[in-house]
Formats: C-alpha cells, structure tokens, sequence
C-alpha cells in the first residue's frame, strides 16, 4: 500500500512536537532536583592560649687557619656557660636539646678565594610547658655577653598542644553555623531548610587574635602566646 507523502510528514512532525515535550520535561526536572540544594559556608573560632614554647639558639666562634682548636675549645666553653645560665633560670635538663657543632670556611676573594679562617656554630633548643621561665631566659640571654659567651637567639615560638581536641568542636561549630546562614537565607525566599546533603572541611587557621591572615594551605602562627583557631566548612543543605 503507498503511504501518503503528507501523511507522514504530519506523522514524524508529530512524533518530532512529542519527544521534544518529553526532553523538555526531564531537563526542567533536572534542573529543578539540582536548584533544590543550597550550599553555604560556615566558619567559627576559638580562643586559645599557647602552651609550650620553643627557643632556638646560636653559638658561634670564629677561628682563623691556625687556632681552630682554640675555638672549639671556646664554643664548648660558652655551651658550659649557657647550660649555667638555663639552671639558674630553672630551666629543665631535658628541655634542653644540643645539636653539632656545625663548620663554615671563610675565604677571602682578594687573594683568589683562598680560605682564610673558619665559622663554627651550634644550635641549642629549649622547649617545653613552663611559657614564662623560657621567656624569661630568652628576654635576658643578653647577659652572657658580659661573660664573653657569643650565644644570640634565632627564634621564640609559641605552641599549642591541644590543637587536635578542640578539632571536632570548632567543625561541628562551623557546621551549626553554616546550617544558620543556610536557613536564613532559605527562608527569606519563602521555602524551608531540608537536611544536610553534604560537607567538606577546609584547613584550620592558627593565628594571632587580631591576624586576618589566611592560606589556602592552612596557617600556624608561632610568634603570638594568644591564638586564634578559626574552622570553615562548606555545606550543602536540600531545600523543601
């Protein structure tokens, strides 16, 4: 039987209007289940107080090519002098931690960079809980000057060691927060807030209460006895 050529054009005309109305539907039932979601960011801080401290320190003596015996016996000598010095300032035995003696040649370009003396150093570490006798000690390590002692100190940092206790309740914070930011914003557009969906955790903040340093890395300021831990999350909620 032939078909008629109208006929089916009118036919596949149809089928076309029809599949198109049926696509149409699924993309703005898409579009509606993904818009049904909002996604926020929430944040919160706390307060905390260093609780360790760490001092670092530098013993240097300088030698020329003949006496460098002479100076390691000196740098072994301002060790014994600083060892005295952290005793009489309380400073625990096992606080403190004595690396190598390091050694540098110094050379001197006008005469073609031949060696003409030597750099020795040494590292000495305090740390430990009591802040305020290593602050102390580090506020008048000067005085060993006067005795003859080239010792200077490198850093002062502050620590805090509880860092991973209050994790969990900086992000559960966080978390509350974003839930309010969500629900405010939500019900200003007339809908409801529905349940959380998903969230993600950024990386802890650690830094001085007034800082509004950030990193995308994280931060940790060890300058600063007083810290502020700040916490962000991103969290999607479904809207009902």
């Amino acid at each position: 039987m032939q078909r008629n050529p109208i006929t089916t054009a009118a036919a596949i005309m149809a089928l076309a209007i029809i599949l198109t109305g049926s696509i149409g539907v699924i993309g703005i039932f898409r579009m509606r289940s993904l818009s049904d979601t909002i996604s926020v960011t929430g944040s919160a801080e706390q307060t905390v107080m260093s609780d360790v401290a760490k001092w670092s320190l530098q013993l240097t003596q300088s030698a020329d090519l003949y006496n460098l015996e002479t100076a390691n016996t000196a740098i072994s000598a301002d060790l014994g002098t600083l060892r005295a010095f952290l005793s009489e300032r309380g400073i625990e035995p096992d606080w403190i931690t004595v690396q190598p003696v390091s050694m540098n040649t110094n050379y001197d370009y006008n005469k073609g960079g031949t060696p003409s003396g030597y750099m020795l150093m040494q590292t000495v570490v305090v740390e430990g809980n009591d802040i305020e006798k290593i602050k102390s000690a580090a506020e008048n390590v000067n005085s060993l000057l006067n005795k003859g002692a080239l010792v200077s100190t490198m850093s002062l940092e502050y620590f805090y060691s509880g860092l991973q206790s209050i994790k969990q309740d900086i992000l559960a914070q966080a978390t509350i927060d974003a839930r309010e930011r969500a629900r405010k914003m939500v019900e200003a557009g007339g809908s409801k807030l529905g349940d959380l969906r998903a969230a993600s955790m950024g990386v802890l903040q650690v830094t001085a209460v007034n800082s509004v340093e950030v990193s995308d890395y994280g931060m940790y300021d060890t300058s600063a006895l007083e810290k502020k831990v700040t916490a962000v999350v991103r969290a999607s909620f479904g809207i009902r």
